[in-house]
C-alpha cells in the first residue's frame, strides 16, 4: 500500500467515538510517510511503543520524526531527552547495522520501552537526524 491508496473517512476525521479510530490513521499513514510532525500536549516514550508496528517501517525507510510537546515530562522521558543531547556512543554506531538489515529487530526494540535497546534506538535516530523532540512551555 502507498499513501494514495489509504481510504480516509469522508470527513477526514478520526475520533475515539466513531468507526474511524485514530490508531487506524496512525497504522495506515505512518509507514507510508517520509516526515512526521507531531504536536502533542504530553509526550510519553511509551506512546512510540504503542505505534511500533507503524514506526518500524517508517524508520526503516528513512522517515524523520519531529515531536513538539509540553515541557512536563515523566522522569524517564526527561532523562531520554537529556541524553539525546550527548554525542554518538559506540553502541549507537553498532545499531546502524541492525537498522539497515533487520526490520523485525527494529519493531521488537520499539515495542519495549523498558529495555535499554529502546532508548539506544531513539538516541541513534537523534544522532542521524531522524528524531527531534522539542519540549516547549
Amino acid at each position: 500500500m502507498n499513501f494514495k491508496e489509504i481510504v480516509f473517512p469522508p470527513d477526514y476525521s478520526y475520533t475515539t467515538d466513531s468507526h474511524h479510530l485514530p490508531i487506524e490513521f496512525y497504522l495506515n499513514a505512518i509507514p507510508q510517510s517520509r516526515k512526521i510532525d507531531l504536536l502533542l500536549g504530553y509526550f510519553s516514550s511509551k506512546a512510540i511503543s504503542t505505534l511500533a508496528v507503524g514506526f518500524a517501517p517508517f524508520i526503516y525507510n528513512g522517515g524523520s520524526l519531529r515531536i513538539v510537546t509540553n515541557h512536563y515530562l515523566y522522569k524517564d522521558d526527561f532523562d531520554l531527552i537529556d541524553s539525546l543531547k550527548n554525542t554518538r556512543s559506540e553502541r549507537e554506531i553498532e545499531l546502524k547495522v541492525e537498522f539497515q538489515k533487520n526490520i523485525s529487530w527494529l519493531y521488537q526494540t520499539l515495542s519495549n520501552p523498558s529495555q535499554q535497546h529502546f532508548f539506544d534506538c531513539l538516541k541513534y535516530l537523534k544522532s542521524i537526524n531522524q528524531l527531534e523532540i522539542i519540549p516547549v512551555m
